[in-house]
C-alpha cells in the first residue's frame, strides 16, 4: 500500500474511498460520498455535481477555477501531472497536507484548517462562494470575504440563467441568489462581503439545462464572458442587483459589489448606471469595485478612479492569461503560464501605485509561486490579500513576518 502519485495538496484534510473517474455529467451524477473522484477534464460545473465525493485527484493547476471551487468547498484535492496511474474501482486515500495519493485505505490524520492567530496591518480576505461553508469559515481570523462569486450559486442549481427567464421564473432566480448570499453575509457581518456579479463563459453555460442554444466559441476565454455578457443580457444583471438589494433591505451594511472581466471603463460606467435603475446608488448605498483581469482595464486605472472606485481587485489568474496569451484552462500551454512574468508584475505595480496615491483599497488573488515576491508586492502598496481558507495560517504568518521586519 504505497504512494500511487505525489502532487500538490489543496483543500482541507484527508479522505479514503473508491476511485471513480468523472468525465461527463452522467459519471458526475453517479458519484457517491465514498468515492475519490479522479479526472483529467473536470469542469467547475462537474465539480459542483460531484461535490459529495470524499476527495479529488485532478490533472489541473492552481489557476483552474475547478480547483478554486473545491478549495472553497473545503474538499481534499490533489493536483497531479497525470492520472494515468489510477484505476477505477480501486481503493485509495488522499492527503491534502502531503499531496500524496496512497493505494488502499489509510487512516490519515484529518486535521482542521489551521487558523491564523496573529494580527497584521494587511487585511486578509477569504474567497468564499459556497454558503454551506460560511459558518465554519466565519470563525477564521479573516477580515471578511472579498470574492463571493454569484455564478457558483447558479452552477450548483444547474440551470442556465436564461432558463429562468424563458420559463418565467425570474423571481425564483432572484430569491435563490438572495437567500444564498444572505447566508454568507449574515455569518460574516459586520465584516465586509464583496459580491461579484456572474462571470460565465459559453462552454460553462452550454453544459447547463437550457444552454443548448449557446453559441459555440473557438476560445471561450476570449469570448462573451464577464460583465460584457451581462451588459448584453441586462435582465440577468438586473436580477442580480435586485437580489443584492433585497439582502441590503434586511439591514446588512457589509456588502460591496464587484464587476468581473471589465475590458473598458465604459463597461464599468454602464454597469453602475444599471445599478442605479435597480434602486442602488453606487458608492453611496454600497461600495463598488472592479476585478482588474485584463491589461486594458489595468492601464485605464486612472479613469476608473476618476469615476469612483472603492476596491481595485487584481485578478491574478486571468491577468496572467490575457497578458501572456496563455489559456489557463489548456494544459498544453501550462508551462507558459507564469505568474512572475515581468509584464504581469508591471501591470500589478502600476495599479498599486495609482491606487496608493488615491487611497483606494487594493487586493489580489494569491498563488503559491508568489510567496517569495510577497514582500515586494506589499511594499508597492497592496492593502489586502485574497486567499483560500486552507492557506490562511501559512500566508498570515508570512505577512506577519514581513511586517515585523519593517
Amino acid at each position: 500500500m504505497g504512494i500511487l502519485i505525489k502532487g500538490l495538496g489543496t483543500g482541507q484534510g484527508a479522505a479514503k474511498g473508491i476511485l471513480k473517474k468523472v468525465h461527463d455529467e452522467k459519471s458526475a451524477l453517479s458519484v457517491k460520498e465514498t468515492d475519490i473522484v479522479f479526472s483529467s477534464n473536470l469542469t467547475e460545473r462537474l465539480a459542483a455535481i460531484s461535490k459529495k465525493a470524499a476527495g479529488f485527484v485532478l490533472e489541473s493547476s492552481e489557476a483552474d477555477h475547478t480547483i478554486v471551487y473545491l478549495r472553497e468547498s473545503w474538499k481534499p484535492c490533489i493536483i497531479v501531472k497525470s492520472i494515468s496511474g489510477l484505476k477505477q474501482g480501486n481503493k485509495a486515500s488522499v492527503d491534502s497536507y502531503s499531496g500524496n495519493v496512497f493505494s488502499g485505505f489509510r487512516d490519515l490524520e484529518n486535521m482542521p484548517i489551521r487558523d491564523f492567530s496573529g494580527k497584521t496591518n494587511t487585511k486578509i480576505y477569504l474567497q468564499l462562494s459556497v454558503p454551506d461553508i460560511a459558518e465554519k469559515a466565519s470563525k477564521l481570523n479573516s477580515s471578511g470575504v472579498s470574492l463571493l462569486r454569484l455564478n457558483v450559486i447558479v452552477q450548483q442549481a444547474g440551470k442556465h440563467p436564461a432558463w429562468f427567464l424563458k420559463n418565467k421564473k425570474s423571481s425564483e432566480l432572484q430569491k435563490m441568489l438572495a437567500d444564498e448570499v444572505e447566508k454568507i453575509v449574515e455569518q460574516f457581518n459586520p465584516r465586509p462581503v464583496w459580491i461579484r456579479t456572474m462571470d460565465f463563459d459559453s462552454m460553462e453555460l452550454s453544459s447547463m439545462e437550457g444552454g443548448k442554444n449557446e453559441v459555440k466559441e473557438h476560445n471561450p476565454m476570449l469570448g462573451l464572458r464577464g460583465i460584457s455578457r451581462d451588459l448584453k443580457n441586462l435582465e440577468i444583471l438586473k436580477i442580480q442587483f435586485r437580489a443584492i438589494k433585497s439582502v441590503m433591505l434586511k439591514g446588512y451594511r457589509n456588502i460591496g459589489i464587484l464587476f468581473p472581466l471589465v475590458r473598458d471603463v465604459s463597461e464599468y460606467k454602464q454597469a453602475k448606471e444599471i445599478m442605479r435603475k435597480c434602486g442602488i446608488s453606487p458608492h453611496k448605498d454600497v461600495k463598488v469595485g472592479t476585478i482588474f483581469e485584463t491589461p486594458s482595464s489595468c492601464l485605464q486605472i486612472k479613469e476608473f478612479i476618476e469615476d469612483g472606485l472603492d476596491l481595485a481587485f487584481f485578478g491574478y489568474n486571468d491577468m496572467v492569461q490575457y497578458t501572456l496569451a496563455v489559456d489557463r484552462t489548456n494544459l498544453q500551454v501550462k508551462h507558459l503560464y507564469n505568474p512572475k512574468h515581468p509584464s504581469v508584475l508591471y501591470l500589478l505595480f502600476y495599479l498599486l501605485e495609482e491606487c496608493r496615491k488615491n487611497n483606494i483599497e487594493t487586493t489580489m488573488t494569491f498563488q503559491s509561486p508568489l510567496k517569495d515576491l510577497l514582500e515586494e508586492i506589499l511594499s508597492k502598496g497592496l492593502s489586502s490579500i485574497t486567499i483560500q481558507a486552507d492557506s490562511i495560517n501559512e500566508i498570515g504568518n508570512i505577512i506577519k513576518n514581513i511586517e515585523g521586519r519593517k
